[in-house]
């Protein structure tokens, strides 16, 4: 055995070992080139003489150089925990660690948990001695998601024509007006998933297609579900705050869809922002519904839509106070009248006069 074997032996590194590994990163995620490294400094910029050359113009000939705590030259306070030290070279952009810029001229510690950000590129390190993540399970065809997105698009469908059976009155043109719906409806979710597959595939590098198709029929589905319970329980429990609240749901079925397509499109990696998105939309939502029920703006007048009256579970009430009822909702439609017509310019005592007319 020689001595350069007992060295190696007793854990020596070799000369041509890889100390580790410089991943650089689009913005969208794409991994653009992997650089090994063999010894310290290593200078990154777009210069050929640099040890990793990038092509970003954002990025300066010699942009910064990484190199060990222990080198000659090292300044004090750089970080000695760290494995590595960054110093910010002849740059104008600067380097962007974590949330904090570094100008030219200043050095820190790096020790690869966050990614460097230089110009539109990242820099990603990874050492010798560092953990691997485990292998990625290849992507396969799912019959369960096939099966749950058949499952949606029929339901879609079914609700598509159970509401164009319920709103056609001539049943000779029941089926050209289902098929004008259905047309419709598909075009619109379509059009919708096409969009968010898009944007995904800008920023996540992946379509999801039909995951976002799925998203899109979920929501609309349940919306529509929930519209009829809110609608159904409106009646039979007599509750009118209940039916004026059941036109918002569809608005806040397209704010959970934007969400979950959200989701897809830029997967949640943080806990604040996630609980910052959340909150926000319940702040918006809660606005917006404590508005839609001080606001006299209801699309339809209450109980609308008759149901059976078996449904009926409250008792009726006594004739003298659905009279006095009745009378408070004709005031309520005669201010309505009277804001509309204000609002059109017409004088209210003309239009009593056309009525005794």
């Amino acid at each position: 055995m020689s001595a350069n074997d007992g060295m190696y032996l007793a854990g020596a590194v070799p000369a041509n070992a890889v100390l580790a590994m410089l991943d650089v990163y689009d913005r969208s995620g794409a991994l653009l080139q992997s650089q090994p490294v063999r010894h310290w400094p290593v200078t990154v910029g777009r210069a050929l003489t640099a040890d990793l050359v990038l092509s970003d113009v954002h990025v300066a000939a010699e942009h910064l150089r990484i190199d060990t705590p222990a080198a000659p030259g090292d300044a004090a306070g750089a970080g000695d925990e760290a494995p590595l030290v960054v110093y910010v070279l002849e740059t104008l952009n600067g380097v962007r660690h974590g949330h904090q810029q570094h100008a030219r001229g200043s050095r820190f510690a790096w020790s690869g948990a966050d990614d460097l950000v230089l110009g539109r590129l990242r820099l990603r390190l990874r050492l010798a001695d560092a953990a691997l993540a485990p292998e990625q399970l290849l992507a396969r065809f799912r019959w369960r998601s096939l099966a749950l997105t058949a499952m949606l698009l029929l339901a879609y469908m079914a609700q598509a024509v159970w509401g164009t059976w319920l709103d056609n009155a001539e049943l000779s043109r029941f089926g050209v007006s289902a098929a004008k719906m259905l047309a419709v409806l598909l075009g619109f979710a379509l059009v919708w998933a096409g969009a968010a597959a898009l944007v995904s595939k800008l920023f996540a590098g992946h379509a999801h297609f039909w995951r976002h198709v799925r998203i899109v029929l979920g929501v609309s589905v349940a919306s529509t579900l929930l519209s009829g319970l809110m609608s159904a329980a409106a009646f039979a429990f007599s509750w009118v705050l209940l039916a004026r609240l059941a036109p918002l749901v569809d608005w806040w079925a397209l704010a959970l869809g934007l969400l979950l397509q959200w989701w897809v499109i830029v997967p949640p990696r943080r806990q604040w922002l996630q609980r910052s998105v959340i909150v926000g939309l319940l702040l918006v939502g809660a606005a917006v519904t404590a508005w839609f029920i001080g606001k006299d703006n209801q699309g339809e007048p209450y109980l609308a839509r008759l149901y059976p009256p078996g449904w009926r579970v409250v008792a009726p009430v006594p004739v003298p106070q659905w009279l006095a009822e009745s009378q408070l909702l004709r005031e309520r439609l005669d201010k309505r009248l009277q804001s509309s017509e204000e609002d059109e310019g017409t004088d209210p005592a003309d239009a009593e006069e056309d009525e005794e007319e």
